[in-house]
Formats: C-alpha cells, structure tokens, sequence
C-alpha cells in the first residue's frame, strides 16, 4: 500500500475518532490476529516517532522552500525506506488473520492506536470505514490468509 493511501485512511479514521464516541463491533477477533495487530501497532507507532521522514531531516528539506536535486534524492531515499518498514510492520497481519472479517476485526479492535481508527461517525459510517480498509490493505493481497475471502465493494 502506498503513502498517500495509508494516509488517507489515517486521516479519515482520525476524523472521525474526532467527531463521535466510539461504538461497539460485535465480532470478535482471533487471538493471532489480535496479536499480531498489538505487534503491528508498536511497530508503527515507533516507526512514526523515531524515522527521518517524519522528523527533521524531512523538515529540513523543505526550509527553504526549494527542492534541490539532491535533496529530491534523499527525500526518495526517506519515503522508499518508511514504506519497506511500514510493509514489514504489517505484513505478518496477512498470515496471521483469518479471513477479511478477522483482518478488519483485528484493526477495528485497536482503535485509533497507529493507522487504523475505524470508528464510525455521522458522516463516515463503520461500514464505509471498512469498505474503504479492506478495499485498500486487501486488493492486491487477495492471495494471503487474512484477505483469501475479500469481495472488493462496489
């Protein structure tokens, strides 16, 4: 999954912890799946306080408002390793869960820690939240455990 992705759905998620109380889901989730989600959560939260990218070094960059060539090069250098740490980080997810309801469960269940924040509001519902997950971390992955039984939404 790319950067702009993953935001994108950061972003709505966090929204949306912002608009509402949190509701209750009523699956639950398996246990290697809540712990490899628990695992996967530390794992970006560290990620997100300690790389380059989301420091200094990437503020640094843009200071003077210009880009040079080999600032552009070590910006690549910066998202390309984020994104490889950011898969490793989520990648045991695959074989740990069982299925796109465990998938979704598991990340429903950590609530706003990390990228998942998958509570619902007025104006985004848990629904189109979890359409807009299993459609972004599933479909291209249909080949792993966790996302084998994904139906993209339509």
């Amino acid at each position: 999954m790319n950067l702009r992705a993953r935001r994108l759905i950061s972003t709505a998620g966090t929204l949306a912890l912002g608009l509402a109380a949190l509701t209750g889901c009523a699956q639950t989730v398996t246990a290697s799946c809540s712990s490899a989600f628990d695992q996967a959560s530390q794992d970006i939260e560290t990620l997100y306080a300690t790389h380059p990218f989301y420091g200094a070094a990437f503020d640094a960059i843009y200071e003077d408002g210009d880009v040079t060539d080999d600032e552009q090069l070590k910006l690549n250098e910066m998202m390309a390793d984020e994104e490889s740490k950011y898969n490793a980080a989520i990648e045991p997810l695959y074989s740990a869960c069982t299925g796109a309801e465990d998938f979704y469960q598991g990340a429903y269940d950590q609530g706003d820690r990390a990228d998942w924040s998958l509570h619902g509001t007025p104006a985004i519902s848990d629904e189109d939240l979890k359409k807009y997950f299993l459609d972004a971390y599933c479909g291209k992955r249909t080949e792993t455990n966790a996302c084998s039984d994904y139906v993209p939404s339509s």
